[in-house]
């Protein structure tokens, strides 16, 4: 996120994921603990922030944090396209935090994660996101079989016909020797 800037966002895209507060509202571009740019939900409380992976997920990670105002309970939670939780992690921070702490979650055909912080939140859950990756899944469970391209099986049926005229021609050698 590190080129973008401004606050007032209803949703944004980057990479095959559009990121968007949870419960409508507001999010902005902020400078997180680590000195990089993060996303910050508005308002107070501060929103749980929804990213949908346009292509589905096996691994999705975030770094998130805060600047030392309160304690924390810093949570990422993936979910399938069916709203069915999937896998969660959670961290507690101190109120003396002040740092970015990564958060992984691993499961198949993840469709959207939730982030940020719940209670004990005092200062209204108040965390930055930063770092935002996931290893992308080609469709879901059922699709996922990989379909030849055409000119891979024309070059497979070359090499097989190459493999049958080479013995062939072999065996039409030994009969010559050996009638």
């Amino acid at each position: 996120f590190n080129s973008q800037s401004g606050s007032g966002f209803t949703n944004y895209t980057e990479a095959g994921a559009t990121f968007s507060p949870v419960g409508g509202g507001t999010f902005e571009f902020a400078t997180t603990p680590n000195g990089t740019v993060g996303l910050l939900g508005s308002g107070s409380p501060h929103q749980l922030l929804r990213a949908d992976i346009a292509v589905g997920a096996s691994d999705v990670a975030v770094d998130i944090g805060d600047f030392n105002a309160d304690p924390d309970g810093l949570l990422l939670r993936a979910f399938s396209s069916l709203d069915v939780l999937l896998a969660s992690a959670t961290l507690a921070t101190l109120g003396t935090d002040e740092s970015m702490h990564p958060l992984l979650v691993s499961a198949p055909n993840i469709a959207y994660v939730i982030f940020g912080s719940e209670t004990p939140s005092a200062g209204g859950s108040s965390v930055y996101a930063d770092n935002f990756a996931f290893t992308a899944v080609a469709g879901d469970s059922d699709s996922l079989t990989p379909m030849p391209e055409p000119a891979t099986m024309i070059l497979f049926g070359l090499g097989v016909a190459g493999i049958g005229a080479v013995l062939s021609r072999k065996q039409r050698r030994q009969r010559r020797r050996h009638p």
